[in-house]
């Protein structure tokens, strides 16, 4: 029964929609195809131009980054280093920032310069390439006394303090050509 009522309502659907159906002023349009979308492809010289610009300063960049990491190489080693000399002992780890000082000096800066320093113009100069520290200052003869006066040892504040302005001083000085 249900087939039979299908078959019904399926002619009586196609005889009740011949030709011509709808608005008769329509039934010899043809539709118009869309044009293809605009493609975002550079297809111009100009936009060639222009990418290839942002690449080279894209690169330009990246090697810059890439130079500066390779620059601070002996930083990075020099905080290693003094980090595990501390951890493993601070007072013998104290004792040796004197002698990681001058080398990450005379790894920054000319020998010529850095070589012949010592005493109070050593700790001044130190201070010239960081503004943030003050060997010079508030903590003044430290070096002279870890390095040369060995019976006469810091307090332990004093080698956090020295450790601290070591530390700083590795990180913030600034080379001639920074």
């Amino acid at each position: 029964m249900a087939g039979v009522i299908l078959l019904f309502s399926v002619a009586v659907l196609s005889s009740a929609f011949e030709k011509p159906w709808g608005n008769y002023l329509l039934e010899d349009f043809v539709e118009t195809v869309a044009p293809e979308p605009v493609s975002w492809w550079p297809a111009t010289q100009g936009w060639w131009l222009v990418l290839l610009l942002v690449l080279v300063a894209v690169a330009t960049r990246v090697y810059g980054f890439y130079q500066e990491y390779k620059a601070n190489v002996y930083r990075r080693q020099a905080l290693a280093w003094l980090n595990h000399q501390v951890s493993q002992d601070i007072e013998v780890g104290v004792l040796q920032i004197p002698a990681l000082l001058k080398r990450v000096a005379l790894e920054a800066f000319d020998r010529e310069e850095v070589a012949e320093l010592s005493g109070v113009t050593w700790e001044k100069w130190l201070d010239e390439q960081c503004d943030q520290t003050d060997f010079s200052g508030e903590y003044t003869a430290m070096l002279a006394r870890v390095a040369y006066q060995k019976d006469a040892p810091l307090s332990q504040t004093e080698c956090r303090q020295l450790i601290a302005q070591t530390r700083l001083w590795i990180v913030q000085h600034r080379r001639p050509h920074d």
